[in-house]
């Protein structure tokens, strides 16, 4: 409950083209009602924060404590 969760996808939907993009939507519709929030068309190249955040390769700044 006290986290916050970020999931960095390189596609612009969760998972990948094997599932219809419907479902896809459907999925991140209901993360996101869940608090969960999504990055897509984006990467991670570093996986240990510094100073309590990671950089995306596009530049966009997310807190983290891990990264899975």
């Amino acid at each position: 409950k006290d986290k916050s969760v970020t999931i960095v996808q390189s596609r612009n939907l969760p998972f990948n083209s094997i599932y219809a993009d419907k479902f896809r939507r459907r999925i991140a519709v209901e993360c996101e009602k869940f608090g969960i929030q999504f990055v897509f068309n984006n990467h991670l190249d570093e996986t240990v924060p510094k100073e309590g955040f990671v950089e995306t390769r596009e530049g966009t700044k997310i807190e983290a404590d891990v990264v899975v």
